[in-house]
């Protein structure tokens, strides 16, 4: 058995051109990105009645998600939140 953080490769660094096309895609999906975050927060907060919740992401991808999530939850819902990733 492997624990998750084992299995996961060496992240090499993106070439220019990945970066390029990673900054339009932000740019091209920001609106939607952030209208998507803000219903799952809601959806979060409206199903759980504690004053604090903890959230955890998977490694890389998850982690802005997770990151957007937490500021979303303690700023717009006023709850206190740990994020684990």
């Amino acid at each position: 058995q492997k624990h998750y953080s084992e299995m996961i490769g060496v992240e090499q660094q993106p070439d220019e051109t990945y970066m390029r096309l990673f900054y339009q895609s932000i740019e091209d999906n920001l609106a939607r990105m952030g209208a998507d975050l803000y219903w799952v927060c809601r959806k979060i907060r409206q199903s759980r009645r504690t004053d604090k919740l903890t959230i955890v992401s998977l490694a890389r991808a998850g982690t802005p998600i997770g990151v957007g999530m937490k500021r979303l939850l303690e700023q717009e819902f006023h709850t206190p939140t740990t994020h684990y990733s």
